[in-house]
C-alpha cells in the first residue's frame, strides 16, 4: 500500500518490447517493472535495466531469474533494485525440461 493507500503494482515485461510497454504500463500507474526470463543472466536484460534507468530513473525495476551469486551481481550492476533468484521452479515451468537447468528458490 502506497502512502496514498492504493495497492501497488507491479508488471513483468520482457526484453524484447520493452521500449513500448514501460512508457504504457507506467502511464496507467504501475508502480515497478520486473524483467522476466528463463535465463536472467543475459546482456539483452543488462540493456533493458539500463535502459529503464535512464529514461525512468525513480520506478523500482529489477530482473532473473538467476541462480547464483555471479549472476545476482550482474544485475545488480547493471541497476536491478531487486533479483528475482530461483529458475524452473514452478508447477506449470517448462525451464527445466527446455534448457535442462533450474534451481529452487528455496535451498
Amino acid at each position: 500500500v502506497d502512502p496514498a493507500k492504493r495497492l501497488c503494482v507491479g508488471a513483468g515485461i520482457n526484453t524484447h518490447d520493452y521500449r513500448e510497454r514501460v512508457p504504457a504500463l507506467l502511464e496507467a500507474g504501475v508502480d515497478a517493472l520486473c524483467f522476466d526470463s528463463s535465463d536472467g543472466y543475459s546482456d539483452w536484460q543488462a540493456e533493458a535495466l539500463a535502459w529503464v534507468k535512464e529514461n525512468h530513473p525513480d520506478v523500482p525495476t529489477g530482473g532473473g531469474n538467476v541462480v547464483d551469486g555471479e549472476a545476482f551481481a550482474f544485475l545488480a550492476e547493471a541497476g536491478a533494485d531487486f533479483v528475482k533468484v530461483g529458475v524452473g521452479g514452478g508447477s506449470i515451468c517448462i525451464t527445466r525440461d527446455q534448457k535442462g537447468i533450474g534451481r529452487c528458490q528455496s535451498l
